[in-house]
């Protein structure tokens, strides 16, 4: 899991794939928690 304001692109860089979106924890600052699944092995 990552959020909007950390270093989510690391996870993409590993070749995982965002599975999930959670809006819910947004105040109206646009918070948004991604949760990443998949294999990092090739």
């Amino acid at each position: 899991m990552s959020d909007c304001n950390s270093d989510w692109q690391f996870y993409e860089h590993l070749n995982m794939k965002r599975i999930l979106e959670d809006h819910s924890q947004d105040t109206g600052d646009g918070f948004i928690v991604y949760m990443y699944g998949g294999d990092t092995q090739d």
